[in-house]
């Protein structure tokens, strides 16, 4: 279950060039699966704007929600597997420290 949510999130961070810190504030709420497209706040913004993604991170996320099975629109999209922290919003740190560094 690691491996798929690591995959979509360096799918986002490398593919689709969403920093660290976006990835982290994702909730279920901002995904379109059927437009492929992923909802965020740009930088200074107020209003959250869509990102188009590619039909490959689509696949990604899909993977990951089937595994995640969450149904809860309001929750996060990535969360930590640990058992400390299991379910909590995996934080951007988190991200960097487990997904981004470890692909170097």
């Amino acid at each position: 279950m690691i491996a798929i949510r690591n995959q979509a999130i360096k799918q986002l961070y490398y593919i689709e060039g969403i920093s660290r810190s976006r990835i982290s504030e994702f909730n279920l709420c901002d995904i379109d699966l059927r437009y492929n497209r992923m909802r965020f706040r740009p930088l200074r913004q107020k209003k959250k704007i869509w990102h188009t993604i590619k039909t490959e991170t689509k696949h990604k996320i899909k993977d990951w929600l089937k595994a995640y099975n969450v149904r809860d629109k309001k929750a996060p999209l990535f969360v930590a597997l640990d058992s400390c922290q299991y379910g909590h919003r995996l934080s951007a740190t988190s991200i960097n420290r487990n997904v981004v560094t470890r692909t170097i």
